[in-house]
């Protein structure tokens, strides 16, 4: 059995972690290399620009690939003392909820820096569940996995073709494989929110019953296996984009001191949170 773990190919790895000086000399470089507003690329974009910019420093890229900047990335991490990190992932209103907070005075990381959180928004308009896993399985081949993962998404699921036990089946199976992946991290189940109207739409009351079932198993699934609950009984149908990244906030400020489930109001305000 040892002889099948001996890697096949015997050449050295000449490959070397991404320094403080090379990164500051590849951040120099990277104006004269490329621009771009968006905030999530491809990893051949990343690939890339990454070997123009050392190119660029006159820099060996042999020896410097994607990959070194995650060698030894874990232990220097620890200790420096890094940011702890939070995935929050999600469909649309994750979208909505990050533009809002990025252009607000929450910035990217909902003003956790003091409480060494680091936040990454990874929202995709139309996510259904069975979505979610690849999403992430994709997220940990580029960085290292979070200590928390914030899941909000099912709300595009309800009035599709799935029946809600069936619905509730995917998501747990989901669940248990994320936990399998990221035996570490601990998640965190974000209530789905009530809408004005579902897709394909009959029976408003029936579809909103299921909502209100899924989040209950679902929640209770997390809770036993050490994770969290953010529940938001103050929003409505009509503003549940409004005030999610207030809440959000303030349930990831919670649960660093351990509380398992939390139910924010949306005009409630601490230390922590500065207001508009």
């Amino acid at each position: 059995m040892s002889t099948g773990l001996n890697r096949i190919d015997k050449r050295r790895d000449i490959r070397m972690p991404i320094t403080v000086d090379i990164l500051q000399k590849i951040l120099h470089s990277l104006p004269f290399i490329c621009f771009s507003n968006y905030e999530i690329v491809t990893k051949y974009q990343f690939v890339s620009v990454l070997r123009k910019c050392l190119n660029f420093a006159n820099i060996d890229t042999k020896c410097y690939k994607s990959h070194s900047f995650r060698i030894g990335a874990a232990s220097t991490c620890a200790m420096l003392d890094c940011p702890r990190v939070v995935w929050i992932v999600g469909s649309s209103i994750i979208c909505h909820a990050m533009t809002r907070t990025i252009k607000s005075t929450f910035k990217k990381n909902l003003q956790l820096e003091t409480n060494n959180l680091s936040v990454l928004w990874q929202g995709k308009p139309g996510m259904r569940w069975e979505q979610v896993f690849n999403k992430i399985k994709h997220l940990i081949t580029f960085i290292d996995p979070p200590e928390f993962l914030l899941l909000h998404c099912g709300g595009n699921d309800i009035g599709s073709s799935l029946k809600s036990v069936e619905l509730i089946h995917l998501i747990l199976n989901t669940i248990v494989k994320i936990f399998k992946l990221l035996p570490k991290t601990r998640l965190i189940w974000s209530q789905i929110l009530p809408r004005l109207e579902w897709r394909n739409e009959v029976n408003h009351r029936a579809l909103n019953n299921v909502r209100v079932r899924v989040n209950r198993k679902i929640a209770n699934f997390v809770l036993k296996n050490n994770g969290f609950y953010i529940k938001y009984p103050e929003l409505i149908e009509s503003n549940t984009g409004c005030f999610l990244r207030i809440m959000i906030q303030q349930a990831l400020q919670t649960f660093l001191t351990t509380n398992h489930i939390v139910s924010p109001p949306y005009g409630e305000s601490g230390p922590w949170l500065n207001m508009f």
